[in-house]
């Protein structure tokens, strides 16, 4: 359908279904506009209030080029609008924002493509939304922008932003920003998103929660700009960068950053720190950590606090930092503590000045049961702080009581598992595959004869009230068809009963990520949001925790989790004595195959059991010939070929390629502890 120079004026009470994307299109101007050009318009717009309005299954093309000076491609900017849906729709060449909606009231806009437009989906006011599962790429400004209402003098609250793809956003990736004068955003989750050449902002919000986040060359920014951010929780992320900051909060209050992986890429800016922590009132940084910072791994960015302020710096883990850890930036700060720490250059000789240093005369820290192995001019100087009980020596390498097993295959066979088990006609074997650093890859393969199967190695565990068991798994074919079908990489067992499982499971049509534990003799079932698929590799941890009233179980796909269950009853049955690893229960499914390359069985998280940095790709202490050959065997492949090895991916993109390369060359003759 054509609508040459004329908007479509959609109503209440509609709903635009099309025959899907690409099939059904809509087009606004007939062909693509050049910048600066005077001919604009929305391609589809409201001109008065509007309530119980859909959209899915079609594309919608408005042919303009991205400027912020014209419409939208979905703009229903004529009044407020109630009870919005926008599913499956793509949106492109828009010369504003791909869809704009203004003064809202449950709005949800899911599996959207939006691309090459100046905003991706703006929301200007308004409350109870869910932004969920859209892709927006190559946005001019902003991807996702919840914004203020000036003219009804409206903030946003109450939104869930979650598990959305941006890339290449030149602006802002997510954008939690409201503005002076008008009210605080409030109480929005910003969850299980990727991001890629695209960061986070929050600013001049309250009760914000920014959480699980992958991110990928950019970073996370918490500011007073337009208004001081209250309560900003920063947890669970999981961010790679070469800008200036991993996560900053500047003027901000009451907010904390806990449980972020940060990696430190080298820098594009003069100055690089892991976490700044420019926070008033109470803040708190914990059970971070950050690696490869070339400056420092926490600061206050030079926001003098004074006695304003109580900041906690709490069980962080900093590795290979180029200058101090911990540095008050030389302004009045206070009072600190930092306790529990980790800080540790594993150069030899160090890098490093200092691993905790305070400049300002009137800072007096409490510095204490650390352990600090970094700085050529002094561990700690903090003249008027209390320093005590902090140990000057590198951390252990893991232990056994922690790494309980692993096994990379390479032996060739199972022999260092207690055995194998298969159901008649199955199979699990280990299979020769060149994919230095390693030469085998197990292969697990059920034939798809019915009812329950199984094909899987086991190892014995002894009582542990909490485990972690992982792996790298490929799935060569699923055989799953039908609605219930099911299979399960790992599963925890005590006498023959199942404890945990996790794995994949048809629900309502749709293949998910599949977590159950025990719930006393009963049972307690999770699902992911995400879709797995076949034919890529996937880095899977079970964690499961033992307790009759609070235990709980989760599961991770490539550090990010994917479902959780807490507050169950999981000790009636015990703690597990076996685990089961491969295809470890196949329930009605076809001919299922799939491959593994790395098994661990832990105490403690997977991601923790290497003390080799990224670019040390064989881990053997020093970053040498050996590591880039292993690059070249395995450039160019990615998570879909199955001689994929994650460690040949340095910058975890999914891609052995030249970025891999230049920071491996980066390191080139670097020894490590």
């Amino acid at each position: 359908m054509t609508y040459p120079l004329k908007s479509i004026i959609v109503k209440s009470n509609l709903l635009i279904r099309g025959a899907g994307i690409d099939q059904t299109v809509i087009r606004g101007l007939p062909a693509k506009q050049q910048y600066g050009s005077n001919l604009r318009l929305s391609t589809i717009l409201s001109t008065s209030d509007i309530q119980n309005l859909g959209f899915e299954n079609l594309t919608v093309i408005q042919n303009g080029t991205p400027d912020n000076l014209g419409w939208g491609g979905i703009d229903l900017r004529g009044g407020k609008n109630v009870n919005i849906t926008i599913k499956n729709v793509k949106v492109t060449d828009v010369t504003g924002a791909g869809i704009s909606i203004p003064q809202f009231t449950s709005v949800v806009i899911e599996n959207c493509t939006v691309q090459r437009i100046w905003t991706g989906i703006s929301l200007q006011g308004g409350s109870d939304g869910i932004v969920r599962g859209n892709r927006i790429v190559n946005a001019s400004g902003d991807g996702i922008f919840p914004q203020a209402s000036t003219s009804a003098n409206m903030s946003v609250t109450d939104m869930t932003i979650d598990s959305n793809y941006v890339e290449n956003a030149e602006d802002v990736g997510i954008d939690i920003t409201s503005l002076s004068g008008t009210p605080p955003h409030q109480r929005i989750s910003v969850q299980r998103n990727t991001l890629e050449n695209a960061y986070i902002r929050v600013a001049c919000s309250q009760d914000i929660n920014v959480t699980d986040n992958i991110i990928d060359n950019g970073y996370i920014s918490v500011d007073s700009g337009q208004g001081r951010s209250i309560d900003i929780t920063v947890r669970g992320n999981r961010i790679s960068t070469s800008n200036e900051v991993g996560i900053g909060f500047y003027g901000v209050q009451d907010s904390s950053a806990i449980n972020n992986q940060i990696t430190m890429l080298p820098p594009s800016g003069t100055i690089q720190v892991g976490v700044s922590a420019g926070i008033w009132g109470t803040g708190v940084i914990e059970n971070n950590s950050v690696v490869g910072s070339a400056n420092y791994g926490i600061d206050f960015a030079s926001w003098g606090t004074g006695r304003a302020s109580s900041i906690t710096i709490r069980n962080n883990t900093l590795l290979d930092f180029g200058d101090i850890w911990v540095y008050d930036d030389a302004v009045r700060d206070g009072p600190v503590l930092v306790e529990n720490n980790t800080i540790w250059d594993r150069h030899t000789p160090f890098i490093s000045s200092y691993g905790i240093r305070t400049d300002n005369t009137a800072n007096a820290w409490t510095i204490r049961y650390n352990r600090v192995y970094a700085g050529t001019l002094a561990y700690i100087s903090a003249p008027i702080s209390t320093v005590y009980n902090n140990s000057y020596t590198p951390p252990p390498r893991p232990s056994s009581s922690r790494a309980l097993f692993a096994d990379d295959f390479e032996s060739g066979d199972f022999s260092a598992w207690a055995g194998t088990r298969t159901t008649l006609g199955d199979n699990a074997t280990i299979l020769s595959i060149s994919s230095p650093p390693s030469n085998y890859r197990a292969m697990f393969a059920t034939s798809g004869n019915g009812g329950f199967e199984h094909a899987y190695t086991y190892e014995n565990v002894s009582s542990q009230s909490g485990l972690y068991v992982g792996g790298y798994f490929y799935v060569a074919n699923s055989g799953i068809t039908n609605e219930g079908d099911r299979f399960y990489f790992i599963m925890l067992t005590r006498g023959g009963s199942g404890l945990a499982f996790a794995g994949w499971r048809q629900v309502g049509g749709v293949v998910k990520w599949s977590l159950i534990i025990r719930d006393g003799t009963g049972w307690a079932l999770a699902y992911s949001d995400v879709t797995p698929l076949p034919n890529q590799w996937y880095g899977i941890q079970l964690h499961w925790v033992q307790n009759s009233t609070s235990g709980y179980g989760e599961l991770y796909v490539n550090a990010k989790l994917v479902a959780s269950i807490s507050n169950k009853n999981t000790d009636y049955f015990g703690s597990p004595d076996i685990v089961r690893y491969g295809l470890a229960e196949v329930y009605n499914c076809t001919l299922t195959e799939i491959y593994s390359g790395y098994a661990t069985i832990s105490t403690i998280p997977v991601t923790q059991l290497t003390s080799s940095p990224p670019w040390d790709i064989d881990e053997n202490g020093r970053v040498d010939i050996r590591d880039l050959s292993i690059l070249g065997a395995l450039y160019n492949t990615t998570l879909e070929s199955l001689k994929w090895n994650p460690r040949a991916d340095v910058n975890n993109d999914g891609v052995v390629n030249i970025f891999d390369v230049v920071i491996v060359a980066r390191h080139f003759g670097e020894t490590y502890s």
